[in-house]
């Protein structure tokens, strides 16, 4: 087959072999990268002056690649994500290419090198005070939920959304520990926090802690446990 019908035929059979008989690929990929190409077979025959049906690798390479990237930021005011993306497909083909093409093995490695750019990842915020509340006060106490073990699962959600703390699991039995924390405090951890923060626990939260079921198992005896939903 000769090299300038090359391209167009590979670019087939990536859509046709690759996405949808051997990776099997959602709709929405096939057309994201649909549009990828749509967009960059354009862009060529804009820059290049070659039809689609004429491309060669020599059309292709990586300075194109590169000006068409900027050419979405710029002028079609694609962000980070949206041009990272229209890489991400353009990399699938040139990866695919890479096996049915050894000889443009250097050409294809330059376009696969262009990198990712960075893009502000949006923090995550915590809930208010009322938020909060009004969380806690959703369950009913008529239902299940309502049951000692329910409500000990409950204080357990309470002391894990204080901001800025991780609930630290014990890791043995209560009674089992090496260190002491008493009866009437939660220990908690800050994730960036080298001390732990030990949360008090109010005078009914601990009759309900008292008041979880008592199992006994071959191994282990008198473990209270936690009820939820499922029992």
């Amino acid at each position: 087959m000769k090299t300038a019908s090359r391209v167009p035929f590979l670019l087939q059979q990536f859509f046709t072999q690759r996405l949808v008989n051997q990776k099997q690929v959602s709709s929405h990929t096939i057309a994201s990268y649909r549009d990828t190409f749509q967009l960059l077979l354009r862009f060529v025959q804009q820059q290049r002056g070659r039809e689609p049906s004429q491309l060669t690798w020599e059309d292709i390479d990586a300075s194109l690649i590169g000006a068409f990237l900027d050419h979405c930021e710029k002028c079609r005011q694609n962000g980070p994500r949206t041009r990272n993306l229209r890489l991400t497909a353009i990399r699938s083909f040139f990866r695919f290419a890479s096996y049915q093409e050894p000889a443009q093995a250097a050409r294809i490695q330059q376009v696969l090198a262009i990198p990712n750019k960075r893009q502000p990842r949006r923090l995550i915020g915590f809930l208010t005070h009322p938020e909060m509340e009004a969380l806690l006060r959703a369950p009913d106490q008529g239902t299940w939920s309502g049951h000692p073990g329910g409500q000990t699962s409950l204080d357990l959600f309470h002391v894990a959304l204080q901001p800025g703390r991780v609930l630290q699991p014990p890791s043995k039995p209560p009674q089992q520990r090496g260190h002491t924390v008493p009866a009437q405090q939660a220990q908690v951890g800050g994730q960036l926090a080298e001390r732990r923060d030990r949360v008090p626990a109010t005078r009914p939260r601990r009759q309900r802690w008292r008041d979880v079921p008592v199992i006994t198992t071959p191994r282990r005896t008198g473990i209270q446990v936690v009820i939820h939903a499922h029992g």
